[in-house]
């Protein structure tokens, strides 16, 4: 979706803050394990996500150190859908592209062309495809008990679909599925913790931040009410 960035992990003793740029992949938690006992205070976050289960342990960490989550650069996918709403406080700097894009979905679909390819027996292939619609993907279930037990609405994750269907607009491409989130998006995780994310002042400075986003996007459209033309 967006342009991959290097990795670094920073402890910045001096303002106890924690700097992690990269995916959201074992990295991620390798680097929040190791400076979990310092005294950090804040997290600053450039991600565009990654892996669901690493997101999920790096979230734990987060949860369980209470850390302050703010994000610079890019929040999203894995980012936006499980360090921010972990957090004790979630933030973004000026220009911070926040996005959604839906929560894993609940049945693994491998096709038939994928399950050749992937060197298992025929035996092997042909048994998957007998019981192919029970079989559960685990990064849903990871999802489910995370998302549970911290009460996030399922709309917070943009659904399976979404940028698409009722809760989105057409600014920017209509056909994309990719959500921005803006501050009314945050509100539905305002009830787990304090947020404030940036937000362009006008609908015209609004359309240029998404005209020059690197990807397609949509949006709620409740994020343009009390916005001046």
């Amino acid at each position: 979706m967006l342009r991959e960035e290097k990795m670094e992990c920073v402890h910045d003793a001096a303002s106890q803050t924690l700097i992690y740029i990269g995916k959201t992949e074992a990295e991620s938690v390798e680097c929040f394990e190791r400076h979990r006992d310092a005294d950090v205070r804040k997290l600053r976050v450039s991600t565009f996500g990654g892996s669901v289960r690493s997101a999920i342990a790096g979230a734990r960490i987060i949860q369980a150190e209470k850390w302050a989550v703010e994000a610079f650069g890019v929040c999203a996918s894995s980012c936006m859908n499980y360090w921010a709403p972990a957090a004790a406080s979630f933030s973004s700097t000026p220009g911070t592209i926040l996005a959604v894009h839906g929560r894993p979905p609940r049945r693994l679909k491998i096709t038939d062309q994928e399950l050749q390819d992937s060197g298992i027996s025929a035996e092997d292939a042909k048994r998957f495809k007998a019981n192919r619609s029970a079989v559960i993907y685990t990064d849903y279930n990871d999802h489910k008990e995370f998302s549970r037990g911290l009460d996030i609405p399922d709309d917070w994750f943009g659904s399976t679909l979404s940028a698409g269907g009722k809760i989105a607009r057409g600014i920017g491409d209509p056909k994309a599925e990719v959500l921005l989130v803006g501050p009314c998006h945050a509100q539905l995780i305002a009830h787990i913790l304090p947020v404030k994310v940036w937000w362009p002042s006008s609908k015209r400075e609004l359309q240029e931040f998404v005209d020059a986003l690197p990807t397609d996007v949509r949006l709620k459209q409740c994020e343009l009410d009390g916005l001046a033309d």
